[in-house]
């Protein structure tokens, strides 16, 4: 049996959301082998590790929530189930490939390439 039209548009925002805010709840403390953003820049010490840990999260969440607006809007107007769920996944590789380059950026304006807080 085919999923509804809803049911196919809403899994993957749903899903995104719900792992979005199950990640924001966990707290970083320090570097480990499983989850967090790991890149070399935000490896550097554990100031950044966790000034770019929780910038991430705060973004992916406000990713996945724009992602399920998104979804919404693009069940509205695309009646047909597999080109709506097709954009729908496109638009969320998308919004969660920005969380990268997004957190590097915010991490070159707040850390020099040392790891050191520009902010004094």
């Amino acid at each position: 049996m085919l999923m509804s039209h809803w049911t196919a548009i809403m899994l993957m925002p749903i899903l995104h959301l719900v792992f979005s805010i199950y990640l924001y709840k966990i707290n970083f403390t320090s570097s480990n082998y499983i989850f967090g953003y790991k890149t070399p820049k935000s490896l550097k010490n554990e100031k950044t590790f966790r000034y770019a840990n929780k910038f991430a999260q705060r973004l992916q969440l406000i990713l996945s929530i724009l992602n399920l607006i998104l979804a919404v809007t693009i069940g509205i107007f695309i009646n047909e189930t597999i080109e709506a769920f097709t954009l729908g996944s496109i638009i969320l590789a998308i919004l969660s490939i920005m969380i990268i380059p997004i957190t590097e950026m915010f991490l070159s304006l707040i850390f020099d390439k040392h790891g050191n807080s520009n902010l004094n």
